[in-house]
């Protein structure tokens, strides 16, 4: 989740498929629940350039759940066959941070950070959360521009920056 820089709702359906090995990145189809795109919206896919330490810790969650179609697969539940939505959150309250932190708020941290200690603007961060703001008003009928090249070097930024602060993977 952290690693991503996506919501809850999308990473616990994320799904083997959408990988891409040839471009290293994560396709979200514009329809997954927790992407937060309108309903009919079949052209903003959202992807998420894949790092080295992203790489890494998904190779680990592979040989686990790699012959299920989520990669987050869950045996618990009879109806969706992925972790809930709230198992990110369910793990900060058992481990007594109910109340100080919740996954939503790691998009704060994640903002916040990158604003903060590198050179990457606002867009940029924004996009790779998945906001669409950038499709508002006059100039949303005209940008189509992804950032994807901007955006693989923040997610790049953002790994390193977690593996120096302590992240295990």
């Amino acid at each position: 989740h952290l690693l991503m820089c996506i919501r809850t709702g999308v990473i616990s359906c994320l799904e083997w498929d959408w990988y891409n090995s040839e471009n290293d990145e994560w396709i979200i189809p514009s329809q997954t629940p927790g992407l937060k795109r309108k309903k009919d919206d079949l052209l903003n896919d959202h992807v998420i350039p894949s790092t080295p330490e992203i790489n890494k810790l998904m190779a680990k969650v592979r040989k686990i759940t790699g012959w299920q179609k989520y990669c987050f697969y869950s045996l618990k539940s009879k109806n969706v066959h992925h972790i809930g939505t709230e198992t990110i959150n369910d793990h900060f309250k058992n481990l007594g941070w109910k109340d100080k932190q919740s996954a939503h708020q790691w998009r704060s941290v994640i903002t916040t950070s990158a604003l903060e200690k590198s050179d990457f603007g606002y867009e940029i961060i924004d996009r790779q959360l998945g906001r669409m703001g950038h499709l508002n008003g006059t100039r949303g009928h005209y940008d189509r521009s992804s950032l994807l090249d901007t955006r693989r070097e923040f997610m790049e930024w953002w790994s390193k920056t977690l593996v120096k602060q302590g992240l295990i993977i």
